[in-house]
Formats: C-alpha cells, structure tokens, sequence
C-alpha cells in the first residue's frame, strides 16, 4: 500500500493536471466561439451587401420606369443622379468591408488571446502545484528556520566555521 505522502503527491498533481487539461478546453472553446462570431459578422456582412444591390437594383429600376414614363431619356441629369447614387452605394459598401473585416478580426484575435491566456493559466498551476508538491515532500526549504541575520543559540553545533572576529 502507498504511504500517504506519496497519495498525497499523486493527488494533488492529479488534481493540477485535470485543473489544466480543463483550463485549455475552455480555452480552445473560447477561440470556436470567436471564430463562429467572425463568421456571422462576415455572413451579416454579406447579407447587408445582397440588400443593398437588390435595393439600388430596384431605385435604378424605379427612376427608369418614372422617366420613361415621363418621356425623359436617359440623357443628363437623371442619368447624373443615379451615377450619384451608384457612387454613394458603393462607399457605404466599402465602409461595411473594412468594419466587417476589423470586426472578424477583432473576433478572432479575442480568441487566439483567451486561448494563451487559457494555457499560461494551466502552465502556471501546474509549476505551482509542483513548486508546492516539491516543498512538501522535501521537507523545508534549505536554511529555514534560520532566517537572515539569525545565529544559533550558544553552544549549538551548525557546522559553519565560527567567525574569529579579527583573532
């Protein structure tokens, strides 16, 4: 049967490795559900864009049936005015790229970063569980109990030379 600091010891990096494991799921988690967020910005993204070439489609439509309905050719100012109109179409779309594309990457960096912070967090609880397993199965740390500038009492054998003070 196993002593029980040797139980203790398998436990408690037991306990350290399960905590980790955990740690960096939540972690990779975390980046999917960053990833699936830039996705849907980018599939809004590309909705918004659909209704916004079905919608000049229709106003190009309209103000062609309303001027040929009142004899006015396609020459000039009407004309001038849907070329207006197709310019400011496509600097709102060009808008909605670049805010899409910050947005997704935003997404995904927030990800990637919650997935680092998720592993450092599980490196460092395992170096302090076996920091802290390592302090309890050898015994104290050297030197403790005798703190700095502390001596041993009088007539108690340290082993260290003793100081001569100048003799």
């Amino acid at each position: 049967m196993s002593d029980p600091a040797t139980l203790a010891v398998l436990l408690a990096g037991g306990t350290s490795l399960m905590s980790a494991v955990q740690g960096v799921s939540a972690g990779r988690i975390s980046k999917l559900e960053s990833e699936t967020e830039a996705v849907q910005i980018e599939t809004a993204a590309a909705a918004r864009e659909a209704d916004r070439k079905e919608m000049l489609s229709r106003a190009t439509a309209s103000q062609a049936a309303a001027a040929g309905a009142g004899g006015i050719l396609f020459s000039g100012s009407p004309l001038t005015v849907l070329e207006e109109d197709t310019r400011r179409a496509e600097e709102v779309k060009q808008r909605d790229v670049l805010q899409t594309r910050l947005a997704a990457g935003a997404a995904r960096v927030r990800g990637k970063v919650a997935l680092k912070q998720a592993k450092g967090k599980a490196i460092t609880g395992l170096l302090q569980t076996a920091s802290s397993v390592a302090g309890s199965v050898g015994g104290a740390p050297t030197g403790a109990g005798m703190g700095a500038g502390r001596h041993a009492p009088v007539g108690f054998d340290t082993g260290a030379p003793s100081p001569t003070f100048g003799m």
